[in-house]
């Protein structure tokens, strides 16, 4: 069997979750943490339900964000097509910003933009 630098030097072993379930996504962080790693400061995740809850069962002082990346996929998702593009791309200042202000800033702009591109039964993804 092939071990990795990570497994040969920090003891860390690589797992294939099959299932996206909270469960043993919390099963994996126990075993992490019963290998000695204390701290985890960010945790960056596909969305699932239920993943922060595990994950702050396990390592208390974590944060925990969606990745950019998914967030995209799923606001594009409850766009029209025509408009897809062009939101996706407007999403972008949100995670490129340099400092909070323009952030925040860029945030304004785009939730007013999509409250208009977002059908009136997914109103929740512009809140």
């Amino acid at each position: 069997m092939l071990r990795t630098h990570l497994e040969a030097r920090y003891g860390v072993k690589r797992s294939i979750c099959l299932y996206g379930s909270p469960f043993v996504w919390k099963e994996l962080l126990e075993d992490i943490k019963f290998r000695g790693i204390e701290e985890i400061l960010l945790f960056i995740s596909n969305g699932l339900k239920g993943i922060p809850d595990k994950i702050f069962s396990v390592y208390l002082a974590s944060s925990c964000q969606t990745c950019c990346a998914y967030l995209s996929r799923t606001i594009a998702r409850k766009v029209r097509v025509s408009t897809q593009a062009e939101i996706c791309e407007d999403f972008k200042p949100l995670y490129r910003t340099e400092s909070l202000e323009m952030s925040q800033q860029a945030l304004h702009s785009f939730v007013k933009k999509i409250e208009v591109c977002v059908s009136k039964s997914d109103k929740t993804i512009a809140q």
